[in-house]
């Protein structure tokens, strides 16, 4: 639901790496070695229509930057779409941080509760994160 449906996406080859993008041409997709598009895409194609271009937003970029703007502009949709949020509303609340080796604990004011994110459950204790290495909670306290 975060990749934009209208139209064809779009395939880019260069001299180290193909790139398939969303029809926007600003949502990475997928990612190869090579010239030539993997079958394990054609699963993500789903028999959409891709059209080969020379060049993309992506173009010349790193392959991790590239990523890395594909991740924050799948939340960015995400976020919008099913929250109704920005990625600054998410995170830019006054909260205190308390970490331990084990632990990451964020405590937030119950006046200053956002019901957007309540209703997204987007502060559902997650609980170990392996990739983290640690424990993370949310707690909403009286002042």
């Amino acid at each position: 639901g975060i990749a934009d449906g209208r139209g064809a996406w779009f395939q880019s080859s260069g001299p180290v790496d193909t790139r398939v993008w969303d029809a926007s041409g600003r949502l990475l997709l997928g990612a190869s070695p090579g010239r030539r598009r993997p079958a394990e895409l054609a699963t993500l194609l789903g028999g959409r229509r891709v059209r080969r271009v020379t060049c993309s937003a992506g173009e010349g970029i790193r392959l991790s930057d590239a990523v890395t703007v594909a991740w924050l502009t799948a939340c960015r949709r995400w976020l919008r779409r099913y929250a109704g949020l920005g990625v600054a509303a998410l995170v830019a609340r006054p909260a205190r941080l308390s970490l331990t080796p084990t632990h990451a604990d964020m405590e937030f004011e119950l006046s200053s509760v956002n019901l957007a994110v309540r209703r997204a459950g987007l502060d559902l204790d997650p609980g170990w994160l392996a990739w983290f290495g640690r424990v993370v909670s949310f707690h909403y306290r009286n002042a």
